[in-house]
């Protein structure tokens, strides 16, 4: 039987309750990232925030990276100062994430981007992101969205908003759609694509909502929305088999 691949997924850090010290944290990952590797043939590979060398020898060791959801990113990495409507920043996840792209790129180890992780990935290959997406874009589409139908949903009448599939693009020929339908929970975004990171998908806004990286040698896939929540669809699927097709390469 082959092995299932190894997914190495991006820690978070938690505020842990019921100790002494209150700012005690903890190096975490949401359970529904573990699942959505777990269920779909992968094994989820979580660490805690490593030093540069430990990243590398677990980029290594693993079939592909997973960067997820969380706080936001600081703006230095993009050239820019922290705005007042910037929100939380966690400076050890930045350092961890951006060995991880780091090495993941140096050994063409596949990788999976989702929201924040769709915006670092961004950031750190030369590209700007919005700091807050209402102040400087002034939309009228709510990319925060905690309604339960439409976090959970990816249906016309429960979604949070259309996502309109750029045509031909490797998105397209996936799903076999023009438009599907998602959750969102993110208040910020890219803004400027980096060098080499190709907008596939918008919602109405213009907000880009997905991108790949045009190589022959290595995949790289990013969503703005959280497949990891919503229930099962045909297009989760596709984008989360697909990944992990290319981990067991």
């Amino acid at each position: 039987m082959k092995n299932k691949p190894l997914i190495l997924i991006s820690p978070r850090k938690s505020a842990a309750t019921g100790y002494p010290d209150e700012n005690t944290y903890m190096d975490s990952s949401v359970s529904w990232n573990q699942l959505l590797i777990s269920e779909h043939g992968g094994i989820p590979v979580m660490i805690p925030m490593l030093d540069d060398d430990s990243i590398r020898q677990m980029v290594e060791l693993c079939d592909g990276v997973f960067l997820t959801g969380g706080a936001d990113i600081n703006p230095s990495i993009y050239g820019e100062e922290k705005a007042e409507y910037c929100g939380e920043i966690q400076n050890d996840r930045d350092s961890a994430e951006l060995s991880m792209i780091k090495y993941a790129m140096e050994m063409k180890k596949p990788m999976l981007c989702i929201c924040r992780g769709f915006q670092i990935f961004n950031a750190v290959m030369g590209g700007t992101l919005y700091q807050d997406i209402p102040t400087q874009t002034g939309t009228s589409i709510n990319h925060s969205n905690w309604n339960v139908k439409e976090f959970y949903g990816f249906e016309p009448d429960t979604c949070a908003h259309p996502v309109n599939i750029v045509p031909d693009t490797p998105l397209a020929k996936l799903v076999g759609e023009n438009t599907i339908y998602t959750n969102s929970l993110h208040h910020q975004a890219i803004k400027q694509a980096a060098p080499g990171v190709i907008i596939q998908a918008y919602a109405p806004d213009g907000i880009p909502e997905s991108f790949y990286v045009d190589t022959p040698d290595q995949y790289i896939r990013g969503y703005q929305w959280h497949p990891e929540f919503q229930t099962e669809n045909s297009v989760k699927a596709a984008i989360v088999n697909e990944f992990l097709d290319e981990c067991s390469k």
